[in-house]
């Protein structure tokens, strides 16, 4: 499980930058899923 989690957090920032969305809002995403990461683990 922890495996897969690890390879979708690696995945967010490429399919942000596909979608052209701004740096801001791929920080953002990024804290998000570290905060969601965190509270399944």
């Amino acid at each position: 499980m922890e495996q897969r989690l690890k390879k979708l957090l690696k995945q967010v920032p490429d399919v942000i930058r596909l979608k052209h969305y701004s740096y801001q809002t791929e920080k953002r995403w990024l804290v998000h899923e570290r905060f969601y990461k965190l509270r399944i683990i």
